[in-house]
């Protein structure tokens, strides 16, 4: 039973594999009303190549509007560069989105910036919290995901890493609240 069931499940993914190539294939002829007309697989290739470029191209130039990308003409090539605002945004997004877990404990991020930088604390602090870290107090923040090379350059870019620090390891000895907090966010 077990093996009709595990045979099952792969032709089921072949299925499904097949079902978006045909998907694929219905947007490449939608424009054939025709049954009889066919399109050899050197066309469709083609074809697919040209949207494949076409839709890098509209990415290119949304990157270019958005300031985080410059193009510049060498040659007959042309040339792209990440702009410090493009470098922040990667650097912010791949901090956002990392899913490794930290290998020696926890990555803690604490802080003392002075109240004459308030704005760029209150940043910080909204920045951790939309990357998924926790708070621990207000200026200890924690996370569970291997995050200290992006969040290290980053604090470079952003000439922070006077004031911040980034700690990897476990946590010993904790409040009681503490304990609850770090218990019912990352189930340990």
């Amino acid at each position: 039973m077990a093996k009709k069931a595990q045979k099952s499940s792969r032709l089921n993914a072949r299925l499904s594999v097949a079902r978006g190539m045909l998907q694929e294939f219905a947007e490449f002829f939608s424009w054939a009303t025709s049954g009889k007309q066919y399109l050899n697989i050197e066309q469709y290739q083609e074809l697919r190549q040209r949207e494949i470029t076409k839709e890098e191209r509209a990415r290119l130039r949304y990157l270019k509007q958005q300031k985080l990308i410059e193009m510049r003409k060498i040659g007959k090539r042309l040339c792209y560069r990440l702009t410090e605002k493009g470098w922040t945004q990667a650097l912010r997004d791949k901090i956002k989105t990392s899913k490794a877990q930290c290998s020696d404990g926890k990555c803690f991020v604490i802080f003392d910036i002075p109240e004459k930088e308030r704005a760029m604390r209150n940043m910080l602090r909204q920045f951790l919290k939309e990357s998924g870290f926790i708070r621990l107090q207000h200026s200890v923040w924690v996370t569970d995901r291997d995050v200290v090379e992006p969040l290290r350059q980053l604090l470079q870019r952003k000439k922070l890493e006077r004031w911040i620090r980034i700690v990897v390891g476990k946590i010993v000895a904790a409040s009681p609240l503490d304990r609850l907090v770090i218990r019912q966010n990352y189930k340990t």
